[in-house]
């Protein structure tokens, strides 16, 4: 094992870009030590201070090593290129925030797919004449409402003042 690929091997990197560096014949013949210590560097130094992509760093690292021309300046130029690329977010301002509870990170998707799934119940259960349950019908209604909440889109409200639409609709008439 050559000392590039000891020093790949051992180093704190992400994953995928040490599998990159390994990989990679048209990099392995541009990559040294030199600059294979200052990616490892600079990777201490933001994944110490900062929450960010891995990937997106892995990339900003990639396309730098390729540009560059100039070993000795590679460290600056990759540094403004991730200063540039890289949405970085204070880890102390990430653990405030979570320290405070202010805050709670659920992913979009999952409230996308919990709203619709939560819809359609509550029209089954709206229009299932042997299963009208109030209870049930109330409590859908304001999962809905509380998830329209908390996406704050205007989607979601809409969808969400129809379906309390269609439930007092359904209440007159049967009522």
């Amino acid at each position: 094992m050559t000392e590039i690929e000891d020093t790949i091997e051992t180093s704190a990197l992400p994953s995928q870009l040490k599998e990159y560096f390994k990989t990679s014949t048209s990099i392995k013949v541009i990559l040294s030590k030199d600059l294979l210590e200052d990616v490892v560097d600079l990777y201490a130094y933001y994944h110490s201070l900062y929450q960010f992509d891995t990937s997106e760093f892995s990339a900003c690292v990639i396309t730098s090593i390729k540009q560059c021309t100039n070993s000795s300046s590679f460290y600056y130029y990759l540094k403004k290129i991730l200063e540039n690329r890289l949405e970085i977010k204070s880890k102390d301002e990430l653990n405030s925030e979570y320290d405070d509870y202010k805050y709670i990170k659920i992913e979009k998707d999952f409230l996308d797919k919990k709203f619709k799934k939560i819809a359609l119940n509550f029209i089954d259960t709206l229009f299932d004449e042997q299963e009208t349950n109030a209870r049930k019908i109330n409590a859908d209604l304001g999962k809905l409402e509380l998830i329209s909440e908390l996406m704050e889109d205007e989607y979601y409200l809409e969808m969400y003042i129809k379906v309390k639409e269609l439930k007092e609709n359904s209440h007159k008439n049967n009522g």
